[in-house]
């Protein structure tokens, strides 16, 4: 794993206060870590491979004996546990979890430099490092594509739309297998999420060049813009559909709640299970608009006339349910939880933009199963000066 020298000062200044100074060997590798400090600050990048081995070799000058059992693996868990806490908990969360559950006393800027140190390479290189997809027990028959945003708040523009992607993997039965996360900070324009996502979906189709590719999404005009150009069968969310088609009820039986959710029920049940439901529904809500309604209501009614007309080629759930593909975006809405609420939307955070992206880069890597190990690998691999 390669990381700069200021950040292999940190880590090694972070692993001096978990150790027993009582201790004769613990005082050893105290030592130790401080001369090799000034051999990394000569050197300038290094390898945590290397440098385990290179601080292991000082303990044993120092003690005349072999370095302690499980040094290696403990420099590295140090720098790898710090950065997966960082993407999932706050500073102050992670140093509380290392210091109760662990004993490790670290300071909060350690894990802060520590995991900006990291993030960066992360985000540095998100759009040029490629990862492989995990060995799946079932054949993948369907990916399905989904794109949404949501707010988080920045320093200084305020409440702005940061964007979430996923990519899902289907079997035949149309089980999900495997998703791929992606994430982006706020940005005007969106080009650098949208790139993110076709460099993912190219890999994925280099993959997978049978596999028939659906997008799902919202509403929103330019996330359709985006699906159509990269999908081959293209559905809008169906619990969108009916909370539409919710609004029209209240619209249509606005005295009458029982009997509106009678119709609502009916035709959501017509909407999912049989074939060209959309276009007699469609019909119903433009019959509606004979009846003796308020100026507003009508409105209302000419607004999900709109939205069906302009959706109803991607409301085929009748046909998508018989082939065992997926008629809901639950997995894109919930990535706006676990990607960017959980983590940037705590009481509050307020964020700048790079450190946003940072940890997004982390907390997409390790919320894709397989691409946190992916990603320690190339960085051992390249062992890349980036933060030199």
């Amino acid at each position: 794993m390669g990381v700069s020298a200021r950040s292999v000062v940190l880590i090694l200044r972070g692993i001096a206060p978990s150790v027993d100074a009582a201790d004769e060997a613990a005082s050893t590798i105290v030592l130790a870590v401080r001369a090799w400090v000034v051999v990394v600050v000569q050197r300038g990048v290094v390898r945590i491979d290397d440098l385990s081995q290179a601080v292991g070799g000082i303990v044993d000058v120092f003690c005349g004996a072999p370095r302690p059992v499980g040094f290696t693996d403990f420099v590295i868990g140090c720098v790898v546990a710090c950065c997966l806490g960082s993407a999932v908990l706050a500073s102050t969360k992670v140093h509380a979890d290392l210091s109760e559950n662990h004993g490790r006393k670290v300071a909060r800027s350690y894990l802060q430099n520590l995991s900006e140190a990291v993030g960066n390479i992360a985000l540095a290189k998100q759009d040029n490092w490629h990862y492989t997809t995990p060995k799946l027990n079932e054949p993948v028959k369907t990916v399905s594509i989904g794109v949404d945003g949501t707010c988080m708040l920045l320093c200084k523009d305020g409440y702005r739309q940061a964007m979430v992607g996923t990519i899902s993997l289907y079997d035949t039965q149309g089980e999900r297998q495997h998703t791929i996360y992606i994430g982006a900070t706020p940005e005007y324009g969106k080009a650098t999420f949208w790139l993110r996502m076709k460099q993912e979906i190219a890999q994925v189709k280099k993959t997978y060049p049978e596999a028939l590719y659906v997008g799902i999404a919202d509403g929103a005009k330019d996330n359709w813009s985006f699906l159509k150009q990269h999908t081959e069968k293209q559905t809008l969310d169906f619990y969108h559909a009916t909370a539409d088609l919710n609004g029209v009820a209240s619209a249509a039986f606005p005295r009458n709640k029982e009997k509106g959710q009678v119709w609502l029920d009916s035709k959501c049940h017509e909407l999912k299970h049989i074939e060209g439901a959309a276009d007699n529904i469609l019909d119903e809500i433009k019959a509606f608009k004979n009846k003796k309604l308020s100026k507003a209501t009508k409105q209302n009614l000419d607004s999900s006339i709109t939205y069906f007309e302009n959706h109803k080629s991607e409301m085929n759930y009748a046909e998508s349910i018989e082939a065992n593909l997926p008629i809901g975006s639950g997995v894109t809405e919930a990535a706006c939880k676990t990607v960017i609420k959980q983590r940037l939307c705590q009481s509050g955070m307020k964020w700048i933009e790079k450190g946003a992206g940072i940890v997004l880069s982390l907390r997409t890597l390790v919320l894709t199963p397989g691409r946190w190990q992916q990603f320690w690998d190339k960085i051992n691999q390249y062992a890349l000066p980036v933060l030199a």
